[in-house]
């Protein structure tokens, strides 16, 4: 038995094995109510989402249950917030789904070979300077590489050699002889338009293409 409250404002001494006094045990008991409420709640809402009873705050998402082994690696694991609860007691709990999974970009094109040994995302290509321009597309896949397009969001592209060649919304314009490593980045980790949602602006998936021009 203890020999005071367990609330460290209060003086009271605690009866039998309660931790707390009577008078503290009265206060206390309504919060706990409260909060064995949203527990069962909480618990309630996972088996909805598991029956597939999608809450209005899912509607925008897709209700793909979470990925399982046999998945393969064509599906990964979302997530999105659900409040519990009202008032003090209100929390917001993580509800699991399955989301497409879109892990790598490719980039296809006149000329465009996947490198020799090198990562399913990595390019290379050859044209002549007298081609003056080179079209270039972008392509989302999942993690087995297969092809999910159309892209819910435009690709950035990028050039980081501005003296060999340029770049803008895939179109390469050739300027002088040399290499240049042409970047074509994807803003979104799944292709997938998440209604209300916006892409961070820092992060992306891409690929690249070592683009060799010649004379």
């Amino acid at each position: 038995m203890l020999n005071r409250c367990y609330n460290r404002l209060c003086d009271g001494k605690p009866t039998g094995t309660n931790l707390f006094c009577d008078r503290c045990e009265q206060d206390r008991r309504p919060a706990a109510q409260d909060a064995e409420q949203d527990r069962r709640n909480c618990g309630r809402k996972g088996r909805e989402m598991a029956n597939g009873i999608v809450p209005p705050s899912a509607q925008p998402f897709t209700g793909i249950p979470v990925p399982e082994p046999t998945d393969d690696g064509s599906v990964a694991t979302g997530s999105y917030a659900v409040p519990v609860g009202t008032g003090q007691g209100s929390f917001a709990v993580q509800s699991y789904q399955g989301v497409p999974s879109q892990s790598k970009v490719r980039i296809s094109g006149q000329g465009v070979s996947q490198i020799a040994g090198g990562a399913p995302n990595q390019f290379e290509a050859m044209v002549s300077l007298t081609t003056r321009t080179l079209q270039l597309t972008g392509h989302c896949t999942n993690a087995r590489n297969q092809n999910t397009d159309p892209a819910t969001n435009p690709y950035v592209w990028v050039s980081r050699n501005d003296k060999v060649a340029v770049v803008s919304t895939g179109l390469v314009t050739l300027i002088s002889q040399g290499e240049v490593d042409i970047e074509c980045q994807y803003p979104r980790a799944s292709n997938l338009p998440f209604t209300g949602s916006t892409p961070s602006g820092t992060e992306c998936n891409s690929a690249t293409l070592l683009l060799k021009v010649v004379a």
